[in-house]
């Protein structure tokens, strides 16, 4: 199938930006991007994609500690990587507050850090545009390098991005995880996954032996797992 003008354009204005930290939105045009052009690229998120259509994006995919570890002793990043922040969420260390407007968001340090250690040239995949993407530079004149910066940073990287996702993006496939940024939204999500895992687990008491019911049991704790390691910053660095 032939592929639309703008994803070889996309693809060449990556390749000429070098090794870059990228920020982007999780869109259907840029998984069908990454999966018709399969750049060489490295893409940081979650397990929103990791699964879709069989994993055929896996390879690409590190989660930050990933990506954190197989950065030691490296004095560049390794090409262009791209940071989906909207499927990044959890709390601690490695995710620090941000207020955007009226609202308190907790974002993943990631991009934070491979700036801060690497200097490399910033830019953002802009979604607003129906029916393509276009890369746009970050002028990211910072001040030296201080443990405070992190508000300088995200005011300069993030307003355009939450901008772009308040369209709303007709094909924006995180808003689940994004709205688990918000710390009160975290802890209602991993409330009614506890409830819903507690009601489960009291009728397996008394329906031990019912298969469909042990892989339901199953399913829901590995989802509960998951949610709580997401809480415990399991996705941050």
């Amino acid at each position: 199938m032939r592929q639309p003008p703008w994803m070889q354009a996309l693809h060449q204005q990556i390749a000429d930006a070098g090794p870059a930290l990228i920020i982007a939105s999780s869109t259907t045009r840029l998984w069908q991007w990454l999966r018709a052009v399969k750049p060489p690229v490295i893409v940081i998120g979650s397990q929103l994609w990791e699964q879709k259509e069989q994993g055929v994006l896996a390879p690409l995919i590190l989660r930050p500690a990933s990506f954190i570890r197989s950065l030691r002793e490296k004095d560049s990043l390794p090409g262009p990587v791209i940071v989906l922040q909207d499927q990044l969420n959890g709390s601690g260390p490695s995710f620090i507050p941000w207020q955007d407007g009226s609202r308190e968001l907790m974002l993943s340090a990631i991009d934070f850090l491979l700036f801060q250690r690497f200097r490399p040239p910033v830019f953002r995949i802009c979604a607003a545009h129906p029916g393509r993407l276009t890369l746009q530079a970050i002028d990211m004149t910072l001040p030296a390098f201080q443990p405070d910066r992190f508000p300088v940073y995200a005011d300069t990287v993030y307003p355009a991005f939450m901008d772009e996702i308040s369209i709303p993006l007709p094909d924006w496939e995180a808003e689940h995880t994004f709205a688990c940024k918000n710390p009160e939204q975290l802890q209602i999500l991993l409330a009614d996954e506890m409830r819903l895992l507690e009601c489960v687990l009291r009728e397996s008491l008394l329906r031990q032996d019912d298969p469909s019911h042990r892989s339901l049991l199953q399913a829901l704790q590995l989802r509960q797992t998951g949610s709580v390691q997401r809480a415990s910053a399991a996705n941050g660095t």
